[in-house]
């Protein structure tokens, strides 16, 4: 019997086939966390944080102070040196409820934090390929939208800005929308047991995590619906509603112990019946910074906007924003694109505020969207969208490469793997410019006309490069392209990864210890510093801003000590930041 040609072996090897089962996705699973391990190496292996400067202003030293008083055998219900006095079980940045934070509270280490990290990566990717399998996407394909999935913005912008909160809930969101398919498959306990984890995980997180619970559960019933309409049959309808309920459930059992002291001090909060249109408005994305899905660095131009938030980081590689609007132009038609693409444009919408028409509409009528703000954290179902868009374009450019043949095949084939080579060399350019001057146009301009120069020049070396040999099949330059992506994506996420900070660069933070605010405050204004925003990050360890979000109240002697240290009378009010002389907050814990 005569053997397969090699370029067929490949392709077979490559999966074409769109059934995944178990053996498949454990070795997906083992594939990843090589991967993985390789990626977060460098923080593994160290004494290390991964991430900015809220890791040691905030997720780091919150985590050792809770589980070192756990150790010292306390019960740690309340902590005198969180922004004047707080309930550390609704702490976010403890999240003690979560189960990869009981590693920290074993170690308590910046190894366990970061395993943490790259364990809820390798989550990520896993939850991608999965998803993107279920959802009857080609091998290749689904390896296409891993790397998007692990390395994207909606991920690494959350590590590099030190918010492991948001990144374990953005996991968590992927995983919830795999159960929901399976209980669409085979409605009963298990798909049941996957969605009450999931969504239950999220609840757990904690207070910061709560907005991308709610956009999981208005994304995960759209994605019913979607279901319902599509995949699920009629015989089966009831019960898949039946099981979803059960599994909601099943997540406000879970999330009960979180839920319950959160709500408690929600009624006490500034929050309490909703933010302010203004204030709801606060972190929009500037629409300008939607150029961000091709050019890496304009979320961090500081000539487009005076602040910037990982929010605004929407990079999920050039190639795949490529290959989500040939998804919407090729396929637009079948029910998978059609779905992703609206669930991309809506939450896109929503993530400008209300330039973009439809929040202000949510924030009405849509139970919880008063008490969140920073719209932009919408980029992240977004993301998402992309992500899986792009998934189906790949498999539509290769179904298009297939029906081709002899030389037309071979020069579809250049001129596409030209352009994702072209693609990625405008990633190169934008991740290595970074020169901010002058107004923000002028810089998408001169990036977008150097852009043009390169891919041009990239077309040509690419086409003579290929008239010196044949054209290879499809399947092998799919392959090369996934690779290549993967590439782009690790060359814009490794420096954002790796932005490690030492536990020990800010003097107030010592093993096992928090020293007393009063003591912080005293410090820091004999440093000779002013500014309010840099006492508060030592003292209290968050921003002014965030001094009143959930308890509504301050001590005095720290007000005073926050208003000396701005230039005001001591005993001035200040409403904006929360300051509230009038209420104590549990003075007799204080030092």
């Amino acid at each position: 019997m005569t053997q397969a040609p090699l370029w067929r072996r490949l392709a077979d090897a490559a999966g074409l086939a769109i059934a995944g089962d178990r053996h498949e996705f454990r070795n997906a699973g083992v594939v990843l966390a090589a991967l993985v391990l390789l990626l977060y190496a460098p923080s593994l292996a160290g004494h290390t944080l991964a991430g900015g400067a809220d890791v040691i202003r905030s997720a780091y030293p919150v985590r050792q102070h809770f589980w070192s008083m756990v150790r010292r055998g306390e019960l740690p219900t309340w902590s005198p040196y969180l922004m004047g006095g707080y309930p550390l079980l609704v702490e976010e940045q403890a999240s003690p409820f979560y189960p990869t934070e009981w590693i920290f509270g074993l170690f308590g280490s910046p190894a366990a934090y970061n395993l943490a990290i790259g364990f809820h990566a390798w989550l990520a990717g896993l939850g991608g390929y999965v998803l993107a399998r279920k959802l009857h996407m080609s091998r290749l394909a689904a390896w296409l939208v891993v790397p998007v999935s692990v390395l994207g913005a909606p991920l690494t912008a959350r590590v590099a800005a030190g918010h492991p909160s948001h990144l374990f809930g953005r996991t968590l969101m992927l995983w919830l929308l795999v159960a929901v398919l399976y209980l669409a498959e085979q409605p009963g306990w298990w798909p049941a047991l996957g969605i009450g984890c999931a969504f239950g995980g999220q609840l757990l997180i904690g207070i910061g995590n709560y907005q991308t619970a709610l956009y999981s559960v208005i994304l995960s019933i759209l994605f019913s619906l979607y279901l319902l309409a599509s995949r699920v049959p009629q015989p089966r309808r009831w019960r898949f509603l039946a099981w979803g309920l059960a599994g909601l459930g099943i997540a406000a059992g879970l999330g009960l112990a979180r839920l319950s002291p959160t709500i408690d001090i929600g009624l006490q909060s500034s929050r309490q019946g909703g933010l302010t249109a203004e204030s709801l408005d606060y972190g929009a994305l500037p629409p300008i910074m939607l150029a961000g899905y091709i050019l890496p660095q304009v979320f961090d131009d500081p000539s487009i906007t005076d602040y910037t938030w990982p929010e605004f980081a929407l990079y999920v590689g050039s190639a795949p924003a490529v290959l989500s609007t040939y998804a919407l132009l090729k396929r637009r038609r079948e029910p998978a694109v059609l779905f992703w693409g609206l669930v991309t444009v809506l939450f896109l919408l929503l993530s400008l505020g209300s330039q973009g028409g439809l929040f202000p509409i949510f924030a009405r009528y849509v139970p919880g969207y008063q008490y969140f703000r920073t719209p932009a954290r919408h980029g992240v179902v977004a993301g998402l969208g992309v992500m899986m868009l792009a998934g189906y374009g790949f498999d539509a450019l290769g179904s298009e490469l297939g029906r081709l043949s002899g030389r037309v095949r071979c020069g579809a084939v250049r001129f596409r793997i030209g352009a994702i080579l072209g693609g990625l060399i405008i990633l190169v350019l934008a991740a290595t410019y970074q020169e901010h001057s002058g107004p923000s146009i002028e810089i998408l301009r001169e990036r977008l006309v150097r852009g043009i120069i390169w891919f041009s020049a990239a077309l040509a070396t690419f086409y003579l490069a290929y008239r010196t040999y044949l054209c290879r099949p499809a399947p092998m330059l799919a392959a090369l392209a996934v690779g290549a992506v993967a590439l782009d994506l690790t060359m814009y996420a490794w420096p954002q990864i790796h932005q490690q900070s030492k536990p020990a660069e800010l003097p107030y933070i010592q093993p096992g210890s928090f020293p007393g605010i009063a003591e912080s405050a005293v410090a820091f204004l004999e440093s000779g510093t002013s500014s309010d925003w840099g006492l508060v990050n030592v003292a209290a360890n968050r921003g002014v801003r965030l001094l009143n979000m959930y308890t509504g109240v301050v001590p005095t002697r720290m007000a005073r000590v926050i208003n000396l240290a701005a230039g005001r009378p001591a005993s001035a009010q200040h409403e904006q930041n929360g300051i509230l002389l009038d209420k104590v907050a549990r003075p007799d814990l204080l030092d």
